[in-house]
C-alpha cells in the first residue's frame, strides 16, 4: 500500500507514465498492419440463414480447430473473452492501455526490459471453434468458418483470409521526457500549430484525462503535453500534500540526435505554452533502437486487385450447394458481395445483415437497436500462419449418419415402385450422389435424373446387367486395399494355371 506521504510524487509520476504509454506504443504489439486488413467476412445473422456444420467436419482437406475458451492464448493487446458479447463503449469509457494516476512507479526490474515489441504467436488468431479450408476461388486463401451468438441468436461467420507471415525491421528513436515543470496557465492558439504541421490527437482521451493538454503528431514526432493543477477538496487531509505540475514527452522516430532544427521547434513549442526555451536543457534524452513486426501475406498476391466479392460469393454458393448453409437467396449474396472488401472483417468491420440490408461495420443505429458497440483494443496482430492450410481444396461435404439413414429410406421407397425398374445403387458419401442402376429408362426414373433432393444428386444410369446389390461408396481410400487383394489373387490364379499346365506336360 502507499503510504498517504508519497501520493504526490506518486501521483506525478504516474501521469508521466501514462503519456510515455500513450505516445510510446512499443511497449506492447500494436502492428500497422493487422490480421483483419488481409480478409474479409460476413456474419450471417439473417434469421431466415440456417447452418449445420457436423457434415463439413467429417470431410477430408478441411483443418477443425476446437478449444476451450478459458484456455485462449494472452496476447498483448486489449481483448475481450467474449467477443459476441462486447462491453458497450461510451465518450467516457475509452478502452485503452494507459494506466490510472495513482499507478505505481516503475520497479528496475521492470526499467530493465529491452526495447523490443512483444511477438505474438499465430495461435492468437483462433480463439474460438473454427472450420478452416483452402478457398475454391482461389486454393493459396483460407476460408474460416465460426460461430457467433449474439442475443440467444446463433449464426455463422464466414471468413476469407488471406495467410499471412511475420516481417521484422529496427528503427532509431529519440526520446525526451520533461517533467516537474509549473502547471500550464496559457491559453495556446492551435493555428499555430497546424503552421508548424502538427494535428493535435487530444480527441477522446482528453474526455478520460482531462489533464492531457496536447497530443500533436506531425510526420515522425509525437508530442504529448499535460499539465495537473490540484485542487483541495472537504474530504483531503490536513497533512496530505499535493502539488500542481506540468511536463512534455516527445518521441521522434528514424532519429538519434537531438539536431539544431529539432531544438529549435521544441523550444518554440515550450515558449508557446508559456516556459522559457531554456528547460529544455533539462530534458533527459534517450536515443534507442527500436525492434519492430509487422504481418504481410504469406503468399503472392495483390490485395487491391483481388475480387474479394467473387471470393467470398464463391465459397457461399459451395456452403449452399453442401447444405453447409441453407436460406441464402440470390438478394442475399449480391447484397454480400457488394460490399466486401479487403479490411471488411473483424468484430467492428465485418458485415452484417441489418433492416433488410447488409452492411459493413457498425453504425450508431445499429449500436442503438441491437446494443452491438464497436470496440477498442482490438489490433489483432496474431497473424494467420499458411501451416493452418490443409493440403487440398476440398471436393464436398461428406453425408452425415442422419443423411445416410435419410438416402437409405428414399431408395427403399423408390425401389418399391416398379415403375423406376431400379436393380441396383450406388451411392457416394463424400460427393453426395446416389446412382440409380435400372433396366431401362422410364419416364418415371428419368424425372429424377440431375436433381437435387435432400442435397443429394440422383443419377439414372441405364445397364443391361445392374447391380444387384446397394453399394455405399466412401472415399476413394477404401478401394486401394481392395483392388491390391484382387490383383494378388489375379496373379496366384496365373501361376497356379502355370504349374498346372507344366505338371501335365
Amino acid at each position: 500500500m502507499i503510504m498517504m506521504k508519497n501520493k504526490t510524487k506518486t501521483f506525478g509520476i504516474g501521469i508521466l507514465l501514462i503519456f510515455s504509454l500513450l505516445i510510446f506504443p512499443n511497449t506492447g504489439m500494436a502492428c500497422f498492419n493487422p490480421t483483419d486488413s488481409f480478409a474479409t467476412e460476413v456474419a450471417l445473422n439473417k434469421p431466415s440463414i440456417t447452418y449445420d456444420l457436423s457434415g463439413i467436419k467429417q470431410s477430408e482437406d478441411v483443418t477443425v480447430i476446437e478449444k476451450e475458451k478459458e484456455e485462449s492464448p494472452d496476447i498483448p493487446e486489449v481483448v475481450y473473452e467474449e467477443v459476441s458479447k462486447p462491453t458497450p463503449i461510451t465518450p467516457t469509457e475509452v478502452h485503452t492501455e494507459l494506466p490510472l494516476p495513482d499507478r505505481p512507479p516503475e520497479t528496475q526490474e521492470q526499467k530493465k526490459l529491452p526495447d523490443k515489441r512483444i511477438e505474438p504467436s499465430f495461435e492468437d488468431y483462433i480463439e474460438t471453434n473454427a472450420i478452416i479450408y483452402r478457398s475454391h476461388y482461389n486454393k493459396d486463401v483460407a476460408v474460416a468458418l465460426m460461430e457467433e451468438e449474439w442475443e440467444g441468436q446463433k449464426y455463422l461467420d464466414v471468413k476469407i483470409q488471406v495467410p499471412t507471415k511475420f516481417v521484422y525491421s529496427s528503427y532509431s528513436e529519440l526520446r525526451i521526457k520533461l517533467d516537474n515543470l509549473p502547471p500550464i496557465t496559457q491559453e495556446v492558439n492551435q493555428e499555430y500549430f497546424k503552421s508548424l504541421g502538427y494535428e493535435n490527437k487530444v480527441g477522446v482521451q482528453k474526455e478520460k484525462f482531462d489533464y492531457l493538454r496536447a497530443h500533436l503528431i506531425k510526420e515522425n514526432i509525437d508530442i504529448a503535453v499535460w499539465s495537473y493543477i490540484f485542487e483541495e477538496e472537504e474530504d483531503d487531509e490536513k497533512d496530505e500534500k499535493r502539488e500542481s505540475f506540468s511536463g512534455f514527452s516527445i518521441q521522434v522516430r528514424n532519429q538519434s540526435t537531438l539536431t539544431p532544427e529539432l531544438e529549435e521547434e521544441f523550444k518554440n513549442i515550450l515558449e508557446t505554452y508559456g516556459f522559457n526555451s531554456d528547460v529544455l536543457s533539462q530534458a533527459e534524452i534517450t536515443p534507442r533502437t527500436i525492434q519492430d513486426v509487422d504481418l504481410e501475406p504469406a503468399i503472392y498476391i495483390e490485395l487491391d486487385t483481388f475480387d474479394w466479392g467473387q471470393a467470398l460469393r464463391t465459397e457461399l454458393e459451395w456452403l449452399q450447394s453442401n447444405n453447409v448453409i441453407s436460406g441464402l437467396t440470390d438478394d442475399d449474396i449480391y447484397g454480400i458481395i457488394k460490399v466486401a472488401d479487403k479490411g471488411t472483417a473483424g468484430w467492428n468491420s465485418k458485415i452484417r445483415y441489418f433492416k433488410g440490408e447488409w452492411m459493413q461495420g457498425i453504425t450508431e443505429e445499429m449500436s442503438e437497436e441491437t446494443g452491438m458497440y464497436m470496440m477498442r483494443g482490438l489490433s489483432g496482430c496474431g497473424g494467420f500462419p499458411i501451416d493452418l492450410l490443409p493440403e487440398e481444396v476440398p471436393s464436398g461435404v461428406e453425408a452425415t449418419d442422419e443423411e445416410v439413414a435419410w438416402i437409405r429410406d428414399q431408395i427403399k421407397k423408390w425401389r418399391e415402385n416398379p415403375e423406376m425398374q431400379i436393380g441396383g445403387t450406388s451411392t457416394d458419401l463424400a460427393r453426395k450422389t446416389v446412382t440409380l442402376w435400372v433396366y431401362e429408362c422410364t419416364p418415371v426414373n428419368q424425372q429424377l435424373h440431375r436433381e437435387m433432393i435432400g442435397g443429394w444428386e440422383i443419377i439414372i444410369a441405364e445397364s443391361q446387367k445392374p447391380s444387384v446389390f446397394d453399394t455405399f461408396a466412401h472415399p476413394p481410400g477404401l478401394w486401394i486395399p481392395i483392388a491390391c487383394l484382387l490383383v494378388i489373387m489375379v496373379v496366384i490364379l496365373v501361376k497356379y494355371r502355370g504349374r498346372r499346365r507344366n505338371g501335365m506336360a
